[in-house]
């Protein structure tokens, strides 16, 4: 039996195969998905928003521009190397066509993320993001697999 993991918005989880982390219902957050294959390790964020804009007060998780940082840095002191890692990034989906600002933000949280990974010199291997159908993701701690599951459409894997 396998051992699954929920992580909800603005949360994360770092493991160690054979574990299953899993994040339901993403609409316009973005799930990155970091793995070391040598050692089987793997770390699901759930962003929520670009931005934290000194909001010091509210979980840092929730923000890509500390989010990914921190996760990076938690899966460094297990000894991972970021030189290591494999990112997968899912989900910013515009949820409500037709909208803009803050209804919009799907296109900004794809935007936020791949703005960090560049600046921690860290390239996106794969991704499934934007499009107007909510997903949800199962990453696979013992092989790297990411399972995304739209809304009305087929599962994938990235």
């Amino acid at each position: 039996m396998e051992n699954k993991v929920d992580v909800k918005m603005g949360e994360f989880s770092i493991q160690e195969a054979p574990v299953i982390i899993q994040s339901m219902g993403i609409g316009s957050c973005v799930v990155v998905c970091l793995y070391d294959k040598k050692n089987k390790i793997g770390g699901l964020a759930h962003i929520m928003s670009p931005k934290s804009e000194m909001r010091e007060d509210i979980k840092p998780m929730r923000f890509a521009d500390k989010a990914i940082k921190l996760i990076v840095g938690k899966m460094e002191e297990k000894g991972v190397r970021k030189k290591d890692l494999i990112v997968k990034i899912v989900g910013g989906a515009s949820m409500f066509a037709g909208t803009t600002s803050i209804l919009a933000i799907g296109n900004e949280n794809i935007l936020a993320v791949r703005k960090e990974f560049k600046d921690l010199d860290m390239n996106i291997l794969n991704e499934d993001v934007g499009g107007n159908r909510g997903r949800s993701v199962w990453f696979d701690l013992s092989n790297g697999d990411v399972v995304v599951s739209h809304i009305g459409a087929e599962t994938k894997v990235l």
